[in-house]
């Protein structure tokens, strides 16, 4: 598993959907998908930087909570 999938693993265990981490770095739900699904070995480095900072972002959203 590469680091996108490991990104998009976390969050989907964080209760994101798909549908969700898609739409919240400009993608389709069906790209997310795939990416876990390692269709996609090489995705832009700007993708690679939306899905580090939101992850990052619900990670800090999660640690506010508590």
């Amino acid at each position: 598993m590469d680091e996108h999938q490991k990104i998009i693993r976390c969050l989907l265990d964080r209760g994101m959907t798909q549908a969700q981490i898609g739409s919240a770095i400009g993608k389709s739900q069906a790209w997310v998908a795939a990416v876990l699904a390692g269709d996609f070995k090489d995705i832009k480095w700007t993708e690679g930087v939306r899905l580090r900072e939101l992850l990052a972002h619900r990670s800090s959203s999660k640690t506010e909570a508590v």
